[in-house]
């Protein structure tokens, strides 16, 4: 509750008692309530302190799938409409002294694929450091003359990602 209200030190201190009196103080300035300050609550001196002990919670069953399984789940899609050449963990720009890997790529192609994960927990890329060495990455790869396609394992999972990656290879034609 961040408020100002214009009282008097007489009217804070009637306004107080008509409230819950442990409940709240309140911080005065040069004659005026300046705001609310919430205080902690006053036990009965003859009620004893329950102590609560933490009990931890169950761990839930892992049923989110890996980044590297929406890899081969993306590559199988691929071989099932008969796309080849993709291969995982594709390294690249070595020759620039970088050990970069795309997830996904077709080195006879030049389209590589990157499965971006953790874009709704904070993951590595979409925080600041993370994200400016993916931007680096991307724009060597581009410069280099790769096509790259990013996608989220939302997209692999349904079936959009597939179709970017048709789309990229109809374009070649």
């Amino acid at each position: 509750m961040n408020f100002h209200l214009r009282m008097t030190e007489e009217q804070a201190a009637a306004h107080a008692k008509r409230v819950n009196r442990n409940s709240r103080v309140v911080r005065v300035l040069d004659g005026k309530v300046a705001s609310p300050v919430v205080a902690p609550r006053q036990r009965a001196p003859d009620k004893p302190v329950a102590v609560k002990k933490a009990v931890p919670k169950p761990k839930k069953a892992q049923t989110k799938v890996l980044p590297a399984d929406h890899g081969k789940a993306l590559n199988f899609q691929l071989r099932a409409v008969g796309i080849s050449g993709f291969l995982p963990e594709v390294l690249f720009a070595q020759h620039i002294g970088r050990r970069w890997r795309f997830d996904l790529a077709s080195r006879l192609d030049m389209v590589a694929v990157e499965i971006e994960g953790g874009i709704w927990t904070r993951g590595r890329h979409t925080r600041g450091d993370g994200y400016l060495k993916d931007m680096e990455k991307y724009n060597a790869a581009t410069v280099m003359g790769w096509r790259l396609i990013r996608v989220t394992p939302q997209q692999v999972d349904s079936g959009e990602a597939l179709k970017l990656i048709q789309s990229a290879l109809d374009s070649l034609i």
